[in-house]
């Protein structure tokens, strides 16, 4: 009975080997088979550029600075990582850096209508300081109830913070509007239109790039 029941489980172990098989000239396994990769470190996280300069610079982990890429994925995206390992097409993801920026900042800052006591503070906290933004928010701060249409239709020219702080914030375009309150008050309500195209977005990755050049061990390959 035991010699039985032994020959019965190699035969099932025997079937469910995968094996090969030519049909076409082509090779086919008669059952899926799963390559064992490499096992990885776990990804370091960041909030600067600062952050990462400091990783490669102490390179506590002992990497190959010559086989390590940067690579600029987006304005709030930056990481590190190791070479291709061909054997089983893995590139070690070793860290990764997005900055901690104000809430609604990202790819198109699309702001609320607010009144004028809001959108000053809300204004400050989301652009960085210019003579353009100090001339806009005098215009704001002197409302009254009557103001309505559009500040300047050409358009104001800020920069919000959109990309790490260690770069350039790159400027865009903005329409400015402003329409009756809807509140008891009747208070002016203002609101910015982004009107370049998203173009910032290429000149923050250049920004970005040129820091980590100026920054970064020149063995380090930077793609952006």
């Amino acid at each position: 009975m035991h010699d039985d029941t032994t020959k019965f489980v190699d035969k099932i172990l025997e079937l469910a080997k995968p094996e090969e098989r030519t049909l076409n000239g082509r090779l086919y396994m008669t059952k899926p088979v799963h390559l064992v990769k490499d096992p990885e470190p776990q990804t370091l996280s960041c909030h600067t550029l600062t952050a990462l300069q400091d990783y490669l610079d102490a390179n506590i982990d002992g990497l190959d600075l010559s086989d390590t890429l940067i690579h600029v994925a987006s304005p709030v995206y930056v990481s590190i990582r190791q070479g291709l390992t061909l054997l089983t097409a893995q590139r070690p993801h070793l860290l990764n850096a997005s900055p901690a920026l104000p809430e609604q900042n990202n790819t198109v800052i699309d702001t609320p209508w607010l009144e004028p006591k809001d959108f000053i503070p809300y204004a400050l906290t989301h652009f960085v300081t210019s003579n353009e933004l100090d001339n806009l928010l005098k215009f704001i701060s002197a409302m009254r109830c009557d103001n309505s249409g559009t500040v300047e239709d050409n358009g104001v020219t800020l920069k919000p913070y959109r990309t790490f702080y260690e770069v350039d914030q790159p400027e865009s375009i903005f329409v400015v509007r402003v329409r009756e309150g809807r509140g008891e008050n009747k208070l002016p309500e203002i609101k910015l239109f982004q009107a370049d195209g998203g173009k910032w977005a290429n000149q923050a990755i250049l920004n970005i790039v040129e820091w980590l050049k100026d920054h970064l061990p020149e063995e380090v390959t930077i793609i952006g």
